[in-house]
């Protein structure tokens, strides 16, 4: 059995170039000297060179003999011979991790066979997603019966029974539980025989839902938060209003637990982060320093131990009520109260809070959702970038869509934040003073897949400094700045126009000179940071990167201008993005390629399509879109799993703009305005799983797999091809020779999105409203657009089919998108 090496991870044990010479080697001279002086010399060279290929693979397959028996460890080839082994069916071969997975834990699979254990570890080991299965049934609105268990056995360890609604029962509107139709509704529902259908059809007593979490949360640590002033900041760098994300908590194991809220990864409503639950013991009883001012002492505390308060307000109540003159007390023993409160919310949250597990506290330091540090480092000597995060209990989960207007003069003094999750709002009421600096220790952001810049893994993308070309490549980290300052840093381009520059964290960093005189220049980022470049305002709202003249007579190792941007986001400042009432006109600030460059890469980067920033006191400045201009000269223009901005030639008769040849690979490319997406009159431009939101004016039109929601209009329709995509179609439409494609009249709806605004989870991710055509349109039966690689549409049916036959007989499964 032979075996094909992998393309994404090649070897390296160079046994193409061993066998190739000790072949060569076993050939006669005579042979070998004729092969260079025939008429087509090379020919044997080159026999010789595929037999040492075979050979090379053969090597490998005879050195993985013992690897190829262990699921874990053997090649995609053998995980057929392990599953038949164990009878299993398999998944699509282009689901390679579900495969390999469902293979190993078939024998789990199949004796716990429909638990919700095996259910759940389904959803996650096929598909990669995180998921909970809802038995229908025990939602419906029924009699009790003598069968059901006791109602104290349905709660939650150690939940407060008055938060929640009994089965059956009228709906607790005090409590502060989910939305209606999510997997932790505790409402009853009166059956529905209808198909899925959204909310339809969702409840009855064979029906089985999934809900299934397909958004991924990726963590940004040390980012600079953007100030609007007053103590209002965004955790966006840009300004933007984000939803924050919560990470993925799921504990795996061979026993299943309740699964809860928080532990999912989605974005976090403001009655998650709020909902903190207290429950005094007698050992923090015993720990507590009672301030010597304080009204309260242990003795009139102890009635409280073993009581559970289902949030802080109702805790505040019961101290003040045991305390006769609370209106009289000075403000020194004001002060002591409020210093004991402190000091029991810090020690006393319960651990069925969903608050301890999103923010640091004594239950859960890390993982969290979000942590936020204030002011400078006490100690000058520390060396590193930890900073102590705000406690919980100085937290307040709010919403901030007025920054605190209606909440002024209802916060008690020892309060100090506030955080909106739903908007990425952080605010400091005026009762301390001015915070100066704000740390955002971590916060986590939610998209699809890996796009753009992003805190993921991109080390195969990752440049190498290389000291034995010419000239010397080396690399050079770029300083990061004060270590009590947590930015904007500002930053000087570097003189040199050759090596490898990178950045070491997710900070802002401000300039505002242009690159001039590149050669050979890479400007990447440190694995896996997300630094954000914001270019400051000038007139005209430019950045240039101009290439080194060539030399004169030409060098074949000196003559090449190539730039690489990997692992960015940039952002322009623009004299017209003036401040105003929303919604705000979209305003162009543009990144010029001058000069002649013969290749420029940009990998896994985002420059900013646009946007607005967050509303403050009714005025709000629109970010520029970080439009992509040629004036000069590109041989090959290269973007690969990047979100972009329009992308153009310049027109102009004195300094015109060519590039000759575009390929835009897994990429979201999005114009605001009524320029074009993307424009070119010379060039061939390619589409490799695409979405492109603008219309395409292009020569020559290579696309594949793409969306394109706008008109294309080619010039030489006689040359290349528009195969599974789609756009849409009328008599101004001009497209090349067509295989497999979809055209919507009169155009693709946005509702087939579920959002075409840079910055929500959901960015350019295909809606349940989406047709077949598209969801399932691609050349591999996956979706078509830039998340094609995620093969959704094929996992979901790989999930389905597992489904099926694991879980108990005679139940329908229902999958539902919560995400």
């Amino acid at each position: 059995m032979t075996q094909q090496s992998d393309a994404l991870t090649p070897a390296q044990d160079q046994f193409e170039r061993y066998y190739t010479e000790k072949l060569w080697d076993w050939i006669p001279a005579i042979y070998r000297d004729e092969d260079g002086l025939a008429d087509y010399p090379g020919v044997l060279r080159a026999l010789v060179t595929l037999l040492a290929q075979q050979a090379a693979i053969a090597r490998r397959s005879l050195d993985r003999l013992w690897e190829d028996q262990f699921i874990e460890l053997c090649d995609d080839w053998a995980i057929p011979y392990l599953g038949d082994l164990v009878g299993t069916r398999l998944v699509h071969e282009l689901n390679r991790r579900g495969r390999r997975v469902d293979v190993a834990r078939t024998i789990f699979y199949r004796r716990r066979k429909g638990t919700p254990l095996v259910l759940e570890r389904l959803t996650q080991d096929i598909t990669g997603w995180e998921g909970t299965v809802v038995e229908s049934f025990r939602r419906l609105g029924r009699t009790r019966h003598g069968l059901d268990p006791e109602l104290a056995d349905l709660q939650p360890i150690e939940a407060i029974a008055s938060l929640y609604t009994p089965p059956g029962g009228w709906a607790n509107l005090k409590s502060a539980a989910p939305t209606v139709d999510g997997p932790f509704e505790g409402l009853a529902h009166t059956p529905d025989f209808r198909q899925l259908r959204g909310h339809l059809g969702r409840y009855n007593i064979p029906k089985l839902n999934v809900h299934l979490y397909r958004l991924r949360a990726y963590a940004v640590e040390l980012a600079t938060p953007f100030e609007f002033g007053s103590g209002r900041w965004t955790v966006d760098p840009s300004g933007r209003d984000i939803p924050l994300f919560r990470p993925d908590q799921r504990l795996g194991g061979e026993e299943w637990q309740l699964p809860q809220e928080w532990q999912f990864p989605a974005p976090i409503p403001c009655r998650l982060l709020g909902d903190a639950r207290y429950q005094i013991s007698f050992d923090q009883l015993e720990a507590l320093e009672i301030p010597a001012d304080s009204p309260l002492d242990a003795p009139a505390l102890s009635p409280l131990v073993g009581i559970p308060f289902r949030q802080e307000a109702r805790l505040r109540r019961t101290l003040q009520s045991l305390i006769p003159n609370f209106a009289a007390l000075t403000p020194a023993e004001l002060a002591a109260f409020e210093t004991l409160l402190d000091q029991i919310l810090a020690v006393a949250i319960a651990p069925s809070s969903p608050k301890a597990y999103l923010v640091p506290s004594s239950i859960q330091v890390d993982p969290t959702a979000i942590a936020v540090a204030e002011g400078l480092d006490q100690d000058p000597g520390n060396a590193s970038l930890d900073r102590v995060p705000l406690p919980h209990q100085r937290l307040v989960a709010g919403t901030l869509s007025d920054w605190g207007v209606s909440l002024s003069g209802l916060l008690p003094p020892t309060k100090r934040l506030v955080i909106d999750p739903e908007r990425g709002r952080l605010w400091f009421p005026p009762v301390l003073g001015e915070v100066d600096p704000v740390w955002v220790l971590r916060y986590h952001y939610g998209l699809a897949g890996n796009l753009g810049a992003g805190t993921y893994d991109r080390q195969a993308a990752i440049a190498q400094p290389n000291l034995t070309a010419t000239p010397p490549c080396p690399l050079i980290s770029i300083p990061p700045g004060d270590l009590n300052n947590p930015g904007p840093i500002p930053w000087a381009l570097p003189p040199e126009r050759v090596g490898i520059f990178q950045f070491e964290n997710s900070k802002t960093y401000t300039f505002s000179e242009d690159l001039i005189g590149v050669e050979r220049l890479v400007i990447q980022v440190e694995n896996p940071q997300r630094p954000y470049l914001r270019r400051l305002e000038s007139e005209p709202a430019i950045w240039q990167i101009e290439a080194a003249p060539k030399p004169d007579p030409p060098d074949p190792e000196l003559d090449r201008r190539t730039l690489i941007l990997e692992g960015l986001w940039i952002g322009l400042e623009s004299p017209e993005a003036v401040p105003g009432p929303p919604p705000r006109s979209p305003v162009m600030a543009t990144l010029e390629l001058a000069g002649n460059f013969d290749r420029v890469e940009i990998r896994h980067c985002t420059l900013d399509p646009g946007g607005e920033q967050a509303v403050v006191e009714g005025v709000t400045r629109a970010i520029p879109a970080v439009q992509l201009l040629v004036r000069g000269t590109v041989e090959d223009l290269v973007i690969e799993s990047s979100i972009v901005g329009p992308i153009a030639e310049a027109s102009d008769l004195e300094t015109p703009g060519t590039i000759a040849q575009i390929t835009i690979r897994d990429s979201i490319v999005q114009s605001l305005g009524p320029a074009p997406a993307i424009e070119t009159h010379r060039g061939t431009v390619t589409l490799d799983r695409c979405t492109v939101f603008g219309e395409v004016q292009v020569k020559v039109l290579q696309a594949s797999d793409s969306l394109i929601q706008g008109r294309v209009a080619v010039v030489d329709n006689q040359h290349g091809c528009f195969r599974f995509s789609a756009t849409r179609s009328g008599a101004d439409v001009r497209l090349p020779p067509q295989f497999e494609s979809h055209l919507f009249t009169p155009e693709m709806p946005s509702l087939y999105f579920v959002s075409r605004r840079f910055g929500d989870p959901g960015y350019g991710q295909l809606s349940d409203r989406a047709p077949l055509s598209i969801v399932r349109g691609a050349e591999n039966r996956a979706e078509m657009g830039a998340f094609n690689h995620l093969f959704n549409p094929i996992k979901l049916d790989d999930l389905r089919a597992k489904m099926s036959e694991f879980m108990p007989f005679g139940l329908i499964a229902q999958f539902i998108h919560q995400t």
